[in-house]
């Protein structure tokens, strides 16, 4: 659930008086930050801690000391000095022990921990703060260094997610134990970046919300456990009908992520088939209504062409197995109305991207308010509105915002890839709201872990990539918190 930061000061405080001592929640807390960094950047480099002079600061310390044992090469960026601190601070600055950085970088990555303020903190970052905040800031250009955040980005208020004049641009922010509010908002992407909840025993918050943010914890249980006695038709007989003459590669790629995702049996309907996977059957029938029929789930629109209007209306209407609408489906709908919505007795989840929304629902406000209204008004379906923090929305049920995923997805065939990975997820029966927030997530750690097993970069990134790599998200969905 997301929560204000006074909600959880004063959870905290809780927590504390309940007996938990502030300097155990500090060093679970540490410990879980440096379990994420070093999932993130599986070979040691350099970290340099840029620390506040208050608990903050006390954080990165403490996640400094433990990298340091994993083979990190430790310094630090104080605000004050040293023996200016004052209780737990003072204590792990003493345990660690080493110098301020003389930007010095040897190899490896290059990591900086932002420590500098926390979600106490409001306004504009004042001297020297501001000054450190410009200095990560300019790493990240000239050194191409990463900052990882501790809690959330310093200089970003907690509860709007709007960054202050100076704010700090962070590639990963950690947050401790519960998501707060503004890290979600349309005004926080782009100083937020990946966002990882770090779980924090004695610290757990349970309670109901209307909003969601995607972790392991509350993905895992959605996933089916498999019996070993399962067979094919049990994994469920997705239909893909997508691609055309000019973007035949559209109808390989969701395969692809059909096949990542565990569908049984795939049938393909395609007006220009190339490169298919040979695990892929093909439909050579233009009655796609009677190939619907016969499926548990179809998946309508990747790199289709605009030349099947009526048909794509027909089936988004008629069709009773639950459907993915993606693509040029979704403009399609948008030429011709979305009345087959509203007919539709079958469930439909529906991808747009930011251009495709304002073509098929046009709305104002921040992306939340955008999917919610739609949702609203279509009960029954789900909207999964793409973006770098993706938003899933569904009447009754809490809206959910995805947290994994890089800049190097930024390029084409992405959005194939996960309609394959949503409609064989709805083939093995998986609610949309549900669906749709597992195939989101996996797709971004795919991303993710291509990246950290050192074959690929953010540049190299394509979209078959992320497909060889759904498998190994999907064990990591079982194996992390993050």
């Amino acid at each position: 659930m997301l929560v204000t930061a006074a909600q959880m000061q004063e959870h905290e405080r809780k927590v504390i008086e309940a007996g938990l001592s502030a300097e155990v929640l500090m060093e679970r807390a540490a410990m879980g930050i440096a379990a994420a960094v070093r999932e993130t950047f599986p070979q040691p480099g350099t970290l340099v801690c840029f620390c506040g002079c208050g608990n903050n600061g006390g954080d990165a310390l403490a996640v400094g000391a433990i990298l340091k044992k994993y083979g990190w090469r430790v310094r630090t960026r104080l605000a004050c000095d040293g023996n200016e601190l004052r209780g737990l601070p003072r204590k792990h600055w003493i345990a660690l022990g080493e110098p301020e950085w003389d930007g010095f970088h040897w190899r490896g990555p290059l990591v900086l921990l932002d420590g500098l303020v926390g979600i106490g903190s409001r306004g504009q970052l004042r001297a020297p703060l501001d000054a450190m905040a410009e200095e990560m800031n300019a790493l990240r250009i000239s050194h191409h260094a990463s900052t990882f955040a501790i809690d959330l980005p310093s200089g970003l208020n907690p509860d709007t997610g709007q960054p202050t004049a100076i704010c700090v641009i962070a590639d990963v922010t950690a947050t401790i134990a519960v998501p707060k509010s503004g890290l979600v908002s349309d005004s926080a992407v782009a100083n937020v970046g990946r966002l990882m909840v770090v779980p924090v025993e004695g610290l757990e918050w349970n309670g109901e919300s209307n909003a969601e943010v995607m972790t392991p914890r509350l993905l895992l249980p959605l996933l089916p456990k498999r019996s070993f006695a399962m067979h094919k038709g049990e994994a469920g007989r997705l239909l893909i009908i997508a691609g055309s003459k000019c973007l035949a590669g559209a109808a390989s790629l969701a395969c692809a992520g059909a096949i990542g995702a565990g569908a049984g049996l795939i049938k393909l309907i395609c007006d220009s088939a190339r490169d298919v996977p040979v695990e892929v059957m093909m439909a050579d029938s233009d009655d796609w209504c009677a190939e619907a029929a016969a499926a548990d789930a179809v998946v309508i629109g990747p790199g289709l062409g605009d030349s099947h209007d009526a048909k794509v209306e027909r089936l988004v209407a008629e069709c009773k197995r639950p459907m993915v609408i993606d693509a040029d489906a979704l403009n399609a709908l948008s030429r011709r109305g979305l009345d087959a919505l509203h007919r539709s007795s079958a469930p439909r989840l529906l991808t747009p991207h930011p251009g495709e929304m304002r073509r098929l629902y046009p709305g104002e406000g921040d992306r939340r308010t955008w999917a919610e209204s739609f949702a609203g008004e279509f009960s029954g379906h789900t909207i999964l509105l793409k973006g770098a923090r993706t938003v899933m929305a569904t009447k009754d049920r809490p809206t959910r915002f995805n947290t994994t995923g890089n800049a190097g997805m930024a390029c084409g065939g992405m959005g194939d890839v996960l309609s394959g990975v949503l409609g064989a997820l709805l083939a093995q029966n998986v609610p949309l709201h549900d669906a749709a927030a597992l195939g989101s997530w996996v797709l971004g750690r795919a991303a993710e872990a291509a990246i950290s097993s050192g074959q690929h970069s953010q540049e190299s990134l394509s979209a078959g990539i992320v497909a060889a790599y759904l498998g190994r998200a999907w064990n990591l969905l079982r194996e992390s918190p993050y």
